[in-house]
């Protein structure tokens, strides 16, 4: 939802739509495309980019998380 809100450009507003609308609404990846009017397969390469995002700063609190408790 932070990506929505705060999104920039088109593309950041698609990337997070591409995740969240799905879940809220039950579309499918085809409605996704239809809906955002880009294909099915930038539907996919966005949410992916989403999950590396994620991972990403999942993996850098917990290195903080770690690195504090070593303090």
């Amino acid at each position: 939802m932070r990506l929505v809100k705060h999104a920039k450009t088109a593309r950041e507003l698609r990337t997070g739509l591409s995740v969240l609308l799905p879940k809220q609404h039950g579309l499918t990846n085809a409605g996704m495309g239809e809906s955002l009017g880009v294909s099915i397969a930038t539907i996919l390469r966005m949410q992916k980019e989403i999950c590396q995002r994620i991972n990403s700063t999942a993996e850098k609190k917990e290195s903080g998380v770690a690195g504090a408790d070593n303090s």
